[in-house]
């Protein structure tokens, strides 16, 4: 059974895990290592606070990462700083905005793939967003048609071309009258 609940300070060493699978990092121990201290803080980006678990039977199986995109610009400049100082990322244009709820991480571990969790926790974060009247958004690499085919049938539209971490995205959004 799967059942979705808010994260809490001590999942910050499943959250790290969680985040380094969807960002396609996790054999990189050092960003490993800084990403489980930065999941313990309360205003960065990948806080703890800004995560929802799905547990399958009480075990934890996958991970929503989505926050206002308001509150971006100043997580990002809390945040990045963390890893090291890499000025290109600092000197990138926002991912998200101003009245976007922003799905910035989502993943499920290999052993619970395929029991519908990617879509519990999707479908979670966009009631959160409509709760709080914003629009749900995302990036998705182009080389990514199991993601595009997921986000498609919850609703996600490509929108647009976004050029973040050294790679081009696309973003996807749910237009405010299919929520």
């Amino acid at each position: 059974m799967i059942s979705i609940r808010k994260a809490t300070r001590e999942d910050a060493e499943f959250i790290a895990r969680m985040v380094m699978m969807a960002l396609h990092m996790d054999g990189n121990s050092d960003i490993a290592a800084r990403m489980g201290h930065v999941s313990q803080l309360d205003d960065t980006i990948y806080s703890w606070r800004n995560c929802v678990i799905a547990e399958w039977d009480g075990r934890n199986a996958g991970l929503c990462l989505a926050y206002d995109g308001a509150g971006y610009h100043g997580m990002r400049m809390r945040t990045f700083p963390l890893f090291g100082n890499n000025e290109d990322i600092m000197n990138q244009a926002d991912e998200t905005e101003e009245g976007e709820f922003y799905v910035d991480s989502l993943a499920v571990l290999p052993e619970f793939r395929g029991r519908g969790i990617a879509v519990e926790l999707l479908k979670d974060a966009i009631l959160r967003a409509k709760e709080l009247n914003l629009t749900p958004s995302l990036l998705v690499l182009p080389v990514n048609p199991p993601a595009q085919k997921l986000y498609a049938r919850m609703g996600f539209r490509y929108s647009s071309e976004q050029f973040a971490f050294g790679e081009i995205y696309q973003k996807w959004k749910i237009r405010e009258d299919k929520q």
